[in-house]
């Protein structure tokens, strides 16, 4: 009734969202939800006549947003759970966001490092491990961070207290960032380093001893019997002893050699030494060089195998039981990660060989992907022979054979998931190559995250919002939420600029002072490193300087102090500054002149800006081609304003060169900041992509523009309009 007075008082119409209402429906009582709208009518007259009320029911919108938050809130604590599984694995770990600041350290990596993680996070990896950069590690992990795939390497870090030997895995992240994995495996190496050196001594002094000696490894058939011996080792004396060459007797075995040891009994003592461990003796009688000869032949055990020899073997026994340790250290480590594995409550399954056979297999993969049945031993084949042709196996066999990950969001699978039918079902699938030592793949790790409730949610949601006017007006606002976010954008970006300016600042000012001997002689070799510092420190600079003007001209806050500037003047100063960069790439230039008197309305600074940028450009990617040199090519025109008079019309200039050119689909992208169409320029000329950019916003602000135009393989012009000046 309030409402209603309301409404036929001349007030706004009345609305009610999402009322609750319990409603008895077939004989059963449930809750809706309902939205009312109270309106006015008016009569012939215009006034107000009665109330019209309007009912939505939106039971269907409600519960479908209530489901979706419910699958948000449980996605975030399986991502907790993760984490802190993570947290706890023998590996140490880090993650860092795309500009290389450390976010998370489990408490492996800190007691490693022996820094805690609230000493380190928010910092760059750069900061935090100075030793790392110029190193194999900042290699890896910037090809990691702007190819997106998976690295391994091993490193060793030696300087500020380490001496460490580490395994390291480095992988993408979803949010753009790396997750990295590291392993301590220095007392792994040194052993293997003591076993190699072990070895090298013992077969130097075994090759230097005037006793044959040869190592015999026990050859068997089918049934485990012991019918030959190969002899992957003898030394100079025992060759010279057999009447063969090392090489022969190596690649051969001790019944092929010499037939007669069978007969002779040599093959029977080798076999019992074999299988009791007691040593043996036997002097026998062989024709050597075609006269008979003796040879005393003594045998000690050795694991699978016998030695004929005599001697103290300690050195390398000791060697193999430390082999052994370290093998088992590794099946240890392997059995961790098993652990893990099947205890993370993230779906995963491990799948090894060319066939892709599911070795491992944890319970919530087992969930998701098979109604709880166990799928061990089969292959997806077997399992799931209702995918064949969605492209899901298929996949298997592009990664094992690749070597490159592969990332399918939202995937649907028809299959038959609990033995009721085919169902469909989404995932959020990732498959991660498993490598051998060698490199070699041999197997994948399957992620299997089941997605279909928020994929139904969402198409829910998404079809209610296509027929929904507030749904539009949601948009508005994500729309204006976004514009704040580009702002927030730049303004970080500018703060950021200001902010590396003064370390930076200090890098160079500290590099001069130790260039000029204030702290003491400098070398030449340190000189030269000087001055690669200096460069880069110049070099950074410049492109801090490059988005601090960009953020300015986005966001508006760039003056401009407009006068008359003579284009002669103007076009002689930007290649006066850009003669030794000409000379210096060997590049022919022509300035064709302008009528005297022209002058253009501009900043002349900014114009000085602009006019370098596209000379510098033009330098840059001009060269010596087909046995020609390049050249640029600077010309002007005049286009008359609407009376027919050059005054108050608008003056071009024209920067042409033959360079490579740029195809007809980028031309416009070239605008675009933090842009380089072609990727191989940005690893061979240094900047962000900002400069074409900021010259069109540049010459914009002073009511001219910049545009371009290319022929591929021919060369690009760029034209810079400005209005003339009006005497």
């Amino acid at each position: 009734a309030a409402d209603y007075a309301q409404v036929l008082a001349g007030e706004p119409p009345v609305v009610h969202t999402n009322v609750r209402h319990t409603m008895v429906r077939n004989g059963d009582a449930e809750d809706t939800w309902w939205t009312y709208t109270d309106t006015p009518v008016f009569g012939d007259d215009g006034a107000i006549a009665g109330v019209l009320t309007l009912c939505e029911e939106t039971t269907a919108r409600v519960l479908t947003e209530r489901r979706h938050a419910a699958s948000l809130i449980a996605v975030e604590e399986a991502e907790r759970h993760v984490a802190r599984v993570l947290d706890q694995v023998a590996d140490r770990y880090l993650t860092m966001d795309p500009e290389f600041r450390i976010l998370t350290v489990n408490a492996a990596a800190e007691r490693a490092i022996g820094l805690s993680a609230s000493r380190i996070s928010g910092r760059t990896h750069w900061e935090a491990f100075p030793t790392s950069v110029g190193s194999a590690v900042e290699r890896q992990y910037r090809r990691a961070m702007q190819e997106r795939v998976p690295v391994q390497f091993a490193h060793h870090y030696v300087g500020h207290g380490y001496d460490l030997h580490v395994e390291i895995d480095v992988y993408p992240t979803d949010d753009g960032g790396l997750a990295v994995f590291w392993r301590d495996v220095t007392e792994r190496v040194r052993a293997a380093a003591a076993l190699a050196e072990s070895e090298r001594r013992f077969r130097t002094v075994q090759d230097a001893s005037p006793m044959g000696f040869g190592i015999h490894r026990a050859v068997r058939d089918d049934d485990g019997r012991v019918v030959d011996f190969a002899i992957p080792y003898i030394n100079a004396a025992g060759a010279r002893l057999v009447s063969r060459s090392r090489e022969v007797v190596q690649a051969g075995t001790m019944l092929a050699m010499w037939p007669g040891t069978a007969e002779a009994g040599v093959l029977a003592d080798l076999t019992g030494t074999l299988m009791t461990g007691a040593p043996s003796s036997r002097e026998l009688l062989y024709e050597r060089d075609g006269v008979d000869a003796g040879l005393a032949i003594t045998a000690v055990r050795i694991g699978e195998g016998a030695d004929a020899e005599l001697g103290d073997v300690t050195a390398r026994l000791r060697a193999e039981r430390e082999r052994d340790r370290l093998f088992m250290d590794l099946g240890a480590e392997r059995e961790r990660l098993r652990s893990v594995i099947l205890n993370m409550p993230a779906p995963l399954a491990l799948l090894e060989g060319p066939e892709h056979r599911y070795t491992l297999v944890n319970d919530a993969y087992r969930r998701v992907s098979g109604g709880g049945r166990d799928i061990t031993g089969p292959t997806p084949r077997q399992a799931y022979p209702e995918l064949a042709g969605q492209g899901i196996l298929e996949k298997f066999d592009e990664v094992f054979a690749t070597g490159e990950p592969w990332a399918g969001a939202e995937t649907l699978a028809l299959y038959d998931r609990n033995g009721t039918g085919v169902i469909d079902t989404w995932f959020n699938l990732r498959y991660e190559p498993l490598r051998a030592a060698d490199g070699r793949v041999t197997g994948i790790l399957n992620f299997a995250v089941d997605v279909t409730e928020q994929v139904r949610a969402r198409r829910e949601v998404e079809g209610l919002l296509a027929e929904s006017e507030a749904a539009r007006a949601g948009a508005e606002v994500a729309r204006g939420e976004a514009q704040a976010a580009n702002q927030a954008k730049s303004q970080f970006l500018a703060t950021m600029s200001h902010e590396l300016r003064t370390p930076l600042n200090a890098i160079g000012g500290y590099t001069e002072l130790i260039e000029l001997g204030i702290h003491g002689p400098v070398t030449d070799a340190q000189r030269a490193a000087l001055e690669r510092i200096q460069q880069s420190q110049r070099h950074l600079l410049g492109l801090i300087a490059g988005v601090l003007d960009y953020s300015r001209v986005e966001a508006g806050a760039v003056t401009y102090r407009m006068v008359d500037v003579p284009v002669t003047e103007a076009v002689a100063e930007a290649e006066a500054l850009l003669a030794p960069q000409l000379r210096a790439k060997g590049l022919g230039y022509t300035w064709s002149g302008a009528a005297p008197g022209l002058t253009v309305r501009a900043d002349r600074e900014k114009l000085q800006q602009i006019l370098l940028n596209l000379l510098s450009n033009a330098v840059k990617f001009t060269a010596l081609r087909d046995g020609m040199h390049g050249r640029i090519e600077v010309s002007c025109t005049v286009e008359a304003n609407d009376a027919g008079e050059a005054a108050g019309g608008r003056v071009c200039l024209q920067i042409r060169d033959t360079g490579e050119g740029i195809a007809g689909a980028d031309l416009e992208r070239i605008f675009e900041p933090f842009v380089q169409v072609d990727q191989r320029l940005t690893r061979a000329y240094s900047g962000v992509g900002l400069g074409l950019a900021i010259s069109r916003d540049l010459a914009r602000g002073m009511e001219g523009d910049l545009t371009a135009e290319s022929t591929l393989g021919l060369g690009s012009t760029f034209t810079l309009t400005l209005p003339a000046s009006v005497p």
